[in-house]
């Protein structure tokens, strides 16, 4: 069997990147992290994987990953925008929430119910049209 230790600048730089995944509220740095973390303290793969809800195997490429790239891995763990796009800048965003607060009769539908099909109407009626 093979032993792993992680020296206390390895696990300083660890730690802060706990840190920011807390202030980033990046759950995926921190699972990673934390893992981590856990194993430089003695803890068993099968104990972490375990906690973490995730099979041995993952905590097992987690730990060749980080081995073989180190901390500067982590570090690409810290971007956000992971998702698709959105099609709407932030001026629809804001002028959809408006005529959502103002109801669909406000907005010259009659019902009582907002839906995705009227709330583009909506915009569509209230944006100006392009030119194609």
């Amino acid at each position: 069997m093979v032993s792993l230790t992680f020296s206390k600048s390895i696990v300083d730089r660890l730690k802060k990147n706990m840190a920011t995944a807390l202030k980033l509220s990046n759950i995926r740095l921190y699972r990673l992290t934390q893992a981590l973390l856990w194993f430089s303290e003695c803890m068993g793969i099968k104990e972490i994987a375990r906690l973490m809800g995730v099979c041995e195997k993952t905590i097992i490429n987690w730990l060749k990953t980080f081995m073989h790239k180190g901390v500067g891995w982590l570090i690409g763990q810290h971007y956000q925008g992971r998702g698709r796009k959105s099609k709407l800048t932030k001026d629809q965003k804001n002028k959809l929430v408006e005529l959502i607060k103002k109801g669909p009769e406000d907005n010259g539908f009659h019902c009582g119910i907002i839906s995705v099909p009227l709330s583009i109407e909506a915009v569509k009626l209230t944006s100006p049209q392009e030119s194609s």
